[in-house]
C-alpha cells in the first residue's frame, strides 16, 4: 500500500497502520520501513478481533507468499507482535461505514492495492457529487 499513498491522499483519505506489537516495536517498524503514515498498535489484539482478523493458518499459500516476497527482494527479519495474527485492509467512511474489507487468511496475504484505491476514488467521486 505504501506505493499508493499519493493516490490515497489524492482522494482525501489517509493510510493508517494498526499493528499488534509493543509501542517500541511500532517505533522500530516506523524507522525500519521509513513509514510516513500514522501507526498505532494494540498488543491486546482487541482491534483485530473487532474487525474479524484471522489467527493462525499457513500451508502452501504461506509458502507461496513467502516465495513471492523473496522474489521481490523482501526478507523476513525478526517477528514483532503476535506472529499468528493476520492483517487486513479496511476502508472506513467518515460516517463509520465499512466500504471495503479484506482480511488476510495467511501471512503475506494482501489485497490488490489498485482495488483499494479504486474504492477510495469511487467514494471521493460520490462525495463530490453530493
Amino acid at each position: 500500500m505504501r506505493d499508493e499513498i499519493p493516490r490515497i491522499h489524492a482522494t482525501g483519505a489517509e493510510l493508517v497502520i494498526v499493528g499488534n506489537g509493543t509501542p517500541e516495536q511500532a517505533g522500530d517498524f516506523i524507522d525500519g520501513y521509513a513509514v510516513t503514515t500514522p501507526v498505532y498498535t494494540d498488543p491486546s489484539l482487541g482491534i483485530h478481533r473487532a474487525v474479524g482478523a484471522r489467527l493462525g493458518g499457513g500451508g502452501w499459500r504461506l509458502i507461496r507468499n513467502a516465495l513471492r516476497a523473496l522474489s521481490k527482494g523482501h526478507f523476513q527479519t525478526r517477528v514483532l507482535g503476535d506472529p499468528q495474527q493476520h492483517g487486513g485492509v479496511l476502508v472506513i467512511t467518515r460516517s463509520g461505514a465499512v466500504a471495503y474489507r479484506y482480511l488476510g487468511e495467511v501471512a503475506g496475504d494482501h489485497p490488490d492495492p489498485a482495488e483499494v484505491v479504486r474504492t477510495l476514488e469511487n467514494l471521493a467521486g460520490a462525495d463530490a457529487e453530493q
